[in-house]
């Protein structure tokens, strides 16, 4: 048995100048947000601490008029929420600022090795990225559908 051979087996990319320009230029934009992101992550790690301190002091009573007597959610509960939040913010910091990084040193080096890399930062951003966004949409469909079943 003989196995076909596609064409796209046998084909090489190569970046145009205009190609490399945008790579970079994409690259340091996206370490900048990373640098962002980090900062904001570890902003919303320090809230996290402040927001269970405060929401933990107050008694159920005191949200009587916004929650009808009850609070839902405790002070820890908020709090790790927020850290949640922020590992996740974290976590997408990270890859777009390891995709601007290598793609830096893949454009000094002119790399391809390092440019692979950097791509691979790239698609696990958009992947995870298009996990959150599809467990959010079905989330939403479970909202939605639950308040038409119970009104």
């Amino acid at each position: 048995m003989t196995e076909k051979n596609s064409q796209f087996d046998n084909f090489e990319m190569q970046l145009t100048t205009s190609s490399k320009e945008y790579l970079e230029s994409a690259g340091k934009w996206a370490f900048i947000l990373g640098i962002i992101g980090f900062v904001m992550s570890g902003l919303m790690l320090i809230a996290s601490i402040f927001v269970g301190i405060v929401f933990s002091a107050f008694s159920p009573d005191e949200f009587g008029g916004a929650f009808g007597g009850a609070m839902p959610l405790g002070g820890g509960t908020i709090a790790a929420i927020y850290v949640v939040l922020a590992l996740i913010y974290g976590a997408f910091s990270y890859f777009l600022f390891n995709f601007g990084m290598k793609m830096r040193q893949a454009n000094q080096k002119n790399d391809g090795g390092i440019l692979e890399k950097s791509l691979h930062s790239l698609m696990l951003f958009f992947k995870i990225w298009g996990i959150m966004t599809i467990v959010l949409l079905g989330m939403y469909m479970i909202l939605i559908f639950g308040m038409l079943a119970f009104r």
